[in-house]
């Protein structure tokens, strides 16, 4: 089966326009063992904070509340 084959199947039945795409390889240990995957960069997101989000107190404030939680 390919990738275009398998997310083409339920339950993602996406279309994967480009085929000449390269795929993106990464590698991670986790405990002892290497583990590798692939993704395809057609489907992939970019995440993070742009540099004008990090410089406004409002969208830091915001974010802290959220993601810093009390101890109890």
């Amino acid at each position: 089966m390919t990738f275009r084959e398998y997310y083409m199947a339920p339950p993602y039945n996406l279309r994967i326009t480009n085929e000449t795409q390269p795929l993106l390889v990464f590698q991670m240990r986790q405990q002892k063992e290497m583990i590798e995957g692939k993704l395809i960069p057609e489907l992939c997101s970019m995440t993070g904070l742009e540099d004008s989000m990090r410089a406004d107190f409002n969208i830091m404030k915001e974010l802290t509340s959220h993601t810093i939680l009390p101890p109890e």
